[in-house]
């Protein structure tokens, strides 16, 4: 699986780009999603089919849903490239299912915590991503796959995304 940087495009701010993560933290999908989008990734088909696809009785969501189960799969490996390889409109000027306040996003969030709530539990979440006071310490990754590499794709080969 290698994910790759988009440049998010916003009304109220200049675009930024967005780098995925170095290695997979499941820990961050709950708490958020760490800047990785389906546009700019590349999997295998083989891996989400064995983790399930996604959940679609999940109005939103959907992609950090199926980001940790593929994230636990063994044997998974994980590459982050640094070329930008789409743009992502994230303008509150546009009608789309994940705008702040939605009632798709309210209640996808609402379905997502209630499905993740067993893996939460027992983990010190950062109360900074969740609005509150100073930040803890962040809970220890349940599972990293990383590459040291530049460029995972050409490094990998086919076979082997």
């Amino acid at each position: 699986m290698v994910a790759a940087p988009f440049r998010r495009i916003e009304d109220a701010a200049e675009p930024r780009l967005a780098p995925p993560p170095r290695s997979l933290d499941i820990a961050d999908f709950l708490i958020g999603n760490p800047e990785i989008q389906g546009s700019t990734l590349v999997v295998r088909l083989s891996a989400p089919l064995e983790a399930g696809m996604f959940d679609e009785s999940l109005p939103s969501c959907t992609d950090r849903d199926l980001y940790i189960r593929l994230a636990e799969l063994p044997g998974l490996r994980y590459g982050a490239t640094l070329e930008q390889t789409a743009n992502h409109l994230a303008c509150d000027s546009r009608e789309r299912l994940s705008a702040p306040g939605s009632v798709a996003r309210t209640e996808g969030l609402d379905r997502f915590f209630r499905k993740c709530r067993g893996r939460m539990e027992g983990r010190a979440m950062t109360e900074k991503r969740w609005g509150g006071g100073p930040c803890q310490r962040k809970p220890p990754p349940l599972r990293i796959a990383c590459f040291g590499l530049r460029d995972p794709v050409r490094s990998l080969g086919s076979d082997s995304v």
